[in-house]
């Protein structure tokens, strides 16, 4: 019987104006990785890959009222609970789990973290949280994502959605999600369909081998909460 897991948050700090500031930490590509206890074998190896097939983790900060994004000042970073601080590159010189494996770069109107590097190993083996803080409308903001690790076995099945945005705002119409299915941290690409429900289960994209959606304004009452599932076989993995 298949796990149905799903994981994210928005962080929403209330101004005296009225104003909401919806903060979120996004990733454009899955963060995860597999290793092979005693080996040098990781699934994806961010060590080798292009910079971008690199995730980039960055924040989101999005005015309610006044319908726009928000470039936070002041960005600080945190690694399972610990301050990260950088060398004049960039690159990640505490703490020691992601020292030279993780990079700060302007992305998207902000600063945001390139991981350079393989963060899994044989003492680094479960998942870590990445904590954003910084500042909006003269306004702490924060947010956090967790980077999935874990030793590679048989069958395992990881699932993702990713996206650039998450909010329809301004002329945009719409904005695509795409699933990525992992088995064993190697990106299945074939012999998969993807089902696409909205929170109280009505399907919002039937069972298809596209892994993306593409949602519209029309779709969207205030929120809407996309849940994806991965069938293999015609058996949800």
């Amino acid at each position: 019987m298949a796990n149905l897991r799903v994981s994210g948050g928005v962080n929403i700090s209330l101004l005296q104006n009225g104003d909401n500031l919806n903060t979120v930490l996004m990733s454009n590509l899955p963060l995860y990785q597999t290793f092979k206890k005693g080996t040098q074998d990781y699934s994806p190896n961010w060590a080798t890959l292009p910079s971008a097939q690199q995730p980039i983790i960055f924040p989101r900060v999005y005015s309610v009222m006044e319908a726009v994004t928000i470039a936070p000042s002041n960005v600080s970073w945190k690694y399972n609970g610990i301050a990260m601080t950088f060398d004049g590159s960039g690159i990640a010189t505490a703490p020691s789990v992601c020292a030279g494996k993780i990079k700060q770069i302007d992305y998207n109107g902000s600063k945001a973290l390139q991981i350079i590097g393989n963060i899994a190993s044989d003492t680094n083996n479960d998942s870590d949280i990445i904590t954003f803080n910084g500042s909006a409308v003269n306004t702490d903001v924060s947010a956090e994502i967790t980077l999935l690790i874990e030793e590679a076995s048989s069958n395992l099945y990881r699932l993702f959605l990713n996206m650039t945005d998450d909010v329809i705002d301004g002329d945009e119409t719409s904005l695509t999600m795409t699933a990525s299915l992992l088995n064993s941290g190697v990106q299945v690409t074939t012999g998969v369909q993807y089902e696409f429900v909205d929170q109280a289960g009505i399907v919002l994209r039937a069972k298809g081998t596209s892994p993306t959606i593409v949602v519209t304004r029309a779709m969207i009452d205030s929120e809407l909460m996309v849940v994806c599932k991965a069938y293999v076989n015609d058996v949800v993995v």
